[in-house]
């Protein structure tokens, strides 16, 4: 998969880490949605192109979510998608692993 399969490339995230289980995604809530920080985490996590992957909006309501993390610094929203564990903030998402 090239980066370019995913949607929030470029200036939207800001650094990738990967571990032997969870993978995090650091991204500038005021230059991108936490919807498109999960599908890019998931991209690469999944090494997936967005087109791939079954429509978020399906597990999660993604306007209460990108709500909810646009307007509250603390919240965390954890939710399960295709057997990955994720975890999102206002400045980073979490994939865990898939079981």
């Amino acid at each position: 998969m090239a980066e370019s399969d995913c949607i929030a490339t470029g200036p939207h995230h800001t650094d990738v880490s990967v571990g032997t289980e969870d993978m995090t995604v650091q991204y500038d809530i005021s230059q991108t949605t936490p919807v498109h920080a999960i599908v890019e985490a998931l991209c690469v996590a999944r090494d997936e192109a967005y087109d791939e992957l079954p429509p978020l909006h399906e597990f999660i309501d993604t306007d209460a979510l990108n709500s909810l993390l646009q307007t509250d610094n603390d919240a965390r929203v954890i939710f399960d998608y295709q057997g990955h564990t994720i975890a999102v903030r206002t400045d980073s998402v979490t994939v865990g692993p898939a079981v």
